[in-house]
């Protein structure tokens, strides 16, 4: 099983790097800066799985880039996980707080992840944005 979790791991960062290259975070790189820092945070996390890992590299895939779930299921991404970037991806014209509350409901995977992108995004200057959903996440 962890043969699975490494090649799945491997497929997800260079699904990531491809559907990211050319966009900036800021004036950085958008995947070195943002993708890597959330990847960082769900590794670091003890209770997290690899799948967690591979959610946090595709989080902003669609959202972000032309790939769809059905691309990531042809490049052979597992279902778990697609399920969870599905789950990270805010439907168009939904209001912040409700789509978290959402996620809490239908997809605990994205939901953990989740917390470290809005981390992410907090600890590199979008606190305005991020400041009321972090403190409302204690209470979700």
């Amino acid at each position: 099983m962890k043969d699975y979790w490494v090649a799945q791991l491997d497929t997800a960062k260079s699904i990531a790097v491809k559907a990211h290259a050319g966009q900036k975070y800021g004036e950085k790189d958008y995947f070195s800066t943002h993708v890597v820092a959330v990847v960082k945070r769900v590794k670091e996390d003890p209770h997290l799985e690899d799948a967690h890992v591979c959610i946090a590299y595709l989080h902003d895939v669609l959202e972000d880039s032309e790939y769809t779930a059905a691309d990531l299921a042809v490049e052979g991404v597992d279902k778990r996980v697609i399920l969870g970037v599905l789950g990270m991806t805010k439907p168009e014209g939904q209001e912040y707080l409700s789509y978290i509350y959402q996620m809490k409901e239908e997809s605990p995977d994205a939901f953990q992840v989740k917390y470290h992108d809005m981390c992410a995004n907090y600890s590199h200057g979008k606190r305005d944005k991020y400041k009321k959903a972090i403190e409302n996440w204690l209470y979700m």
